[in-house]
């Protein structure tokens, strides 16, 4: 349900666009895009640690041919080194607020995952 108001929020941001409608009237639909987008990393977060259990099952199970065993770890840490990844994304993405409202005046973008993968 999310992917489909964001995509729609992107498809009707496009066509304001396209259609030169002026920017303040494409600013909320894309706002709301990138909104729904946030939303749907931070249900994500997480998914990482199935992945790692999923191939932790999967080494576990020795009756499996090793072949098919082995690509089947391999995909399951690969999804789950993705899935890590993305969740460092999302660490980037909201610490780029301000901490003025946490009651000091530096800002925490510095200090944020995002920058350590750059």
């Amino acid at each position: 349900m999310l992917r489909t108001l964001q995509y729609f929020s992107r498809f009707l941001a496009w066509y304001l666009y396209r259609t030169n409608h002026p920017q303040s009237s494409i600013a909320p639909f894309e706002a709301t895009k990138k909104q729904f987008g946030l939303a749907r990393k931070l249900l994500r977060v997480g998914k990482f640690v199935e992945h790692f259990k999923a191939a932790a099952i999967a080494s576990d199970a020795k009756a499996m041919d090793p072949v098919l065993r082995y690509t089947i770890i391999g995909r399951q840490l690969g999804y789950a080194g993705y899935m890590l990844f993305d969740n460092a994304t999302v660490v980037s993405s909201y610490c780029h607020l301000e901490a003025s409202s946490l009651g000091n005046g530096m800002r925490w973008g510095s200090a944020s995952a995002g920058h350590l993968f750059r």
